[in-house]
């Protein structure tokens, strides 16, 4: 007869074992009911080849911004809070463009000091690579 420790061991593994289950059954059930739920958007992304299941490129981008929210309370002005969210944009846009950030940098102050007013075109998404 095992030993009472040995019981109640077993006893925990098998509560367990029921509860992880039961846990996992109703996640996929929930998993289940939200394809169907979004019905739709599941068969643009399996007739569209070139549309991605996640949105991990985007969250990536945005990661920098949001580990750094705490410390935007701190800027010193609001002015200088709006002029670091800018460069955390163009930060972000060049990154997304392929663009090497010191380079763009350089070459747009170049631009504006020789009088260049286009502005547009001075955009990270609208200078060549």
């Amino acid at each position: 007869m095992p030993d009472s420790f040995s019981f109640r061991v077993g006893t925990c593994f098998r509560e367990a074992k029921a509860f992880y289950t039961d846990f996992a059954a109703t996640l996929f059930t929930k998993a289940v009911h939200y394809a169907v739920h979004e019905w739709e958007a599941v068969c643009c992304y399996v007739n569209n080849g070139q549309a991605e299941i996640d949105n991990n490129t985007a969250e990536r981008l945005m990661k920098p911004i949001c580990l750094g929210r705490k410390n935007y309370l701190f800027c010193g002005s609001e002015q200088a809070a709006k002029n670091a969210s800018l460069i955390y944009s163009i930060i972000g846009s060049c990154k997304m463009n392929g663009l090497r950030l010191v380079k763009y940098i350089a070459d747009v102050l170049r631009k504006l000091v020789s009088g260049d007013t286009d502005y547009m075109a001075l955009l990270p998404m609208n200078i060549g690579k």
